[in-house]
């Protein structure tokens, strides 16, 4: 009875002197910045940890990744916000020059459609000064069904008909305009007077007629 005693007091002191010494060996663990790593079992400082990564990073491109990031996030922040700051400059560089080369790029092209707009308003403008029977010789040969439609009140020539957008487009080139008010195309002949006094019906003042009424002579 009396060993069993002393056995479990042995056994109880052990137990508490290993308590002890855990206790110590954590708070003087502790004072000198360390913490306890789970994968690796023991205590280890910073400086331990990532010479350790250093050693893993030689066998491992991933290792070396984390080592890197590892050592950008224990830098100082000036340091870090120094580096960040040089990235973010390269990138809005390398943006600034790419939107440059694009611009440069489609300049020529938008050049060219600028230059064929250009010529196709001062075509449009310059025929709309054709006499009307050459007008009408054009809209002859080129779209006879439009002649047919070819109303003549005064000087200009009215049409009237269902819009096709080819027609549109051959007619806008001949010197015609839409008129909204009245729904047609119209062609001045180079009788245009845009401040003159405009009547209700033009064609109770000047006379209509069609030019395919008209016999050849």
């Amino acid at each position: 009875m009396a060993r069993f005693v002393l056995r479990e007091r042995r056994r109880g002191l052990t137990v508490c002197r290993l308590l002890l010494r855990h206790l110590f060996q954590t708070a003087h663990s502790r004072a000198r910045g360390a913490f306890y790593f789970r994968r690796r079992k023991a205590w280890v400082t910073p400086a331990t940890r990532l010479s350790g990564n250093a050693q893993l990073s030689l066998s491992c491109p991933m290792h070396a990744a984390n080592k890197t990031n590892s050592a950008q996030k224990m830098s100082p922040p000036g340091v870090k916000q120094a580096a960040d700051g040089e990235t973010r400059a390269a990138n809005i560089k390398k943006k600034l020059m790419k939107n440059k080369l694009s611009v440069e790029a489609a300049a020529p092209a938008n050049a060219d459609q600028q230059s064929s707009k250009q010529r196709a308003f001062a075509k449009h403008c310059a025929n709309r000064e054709l006499p009307t029977q050459k007008v009408l010789d054009f809209l002859r040969a080129q779209l006879p069904q439009q002649y047919e439609l070819a109303e003549i009140v005064g000087r200009w020539i009215w049409l009237e008909f269902d819009g096709q957008h080819a027609a549109a487009n051959i007619l806008w080139r001949l010197g015609f305009h839409w008129n909204q008010r009245r729904s047609v195309w119209q062609h001045p002949c180079g009788a245009c007077a845009p401040f003159a006094s405009h009547p209700a019906d033009p064609r109770t003042k000047y006379g209509s007629y069609f030019a395919a009424d008209l016999k050849p002579v």
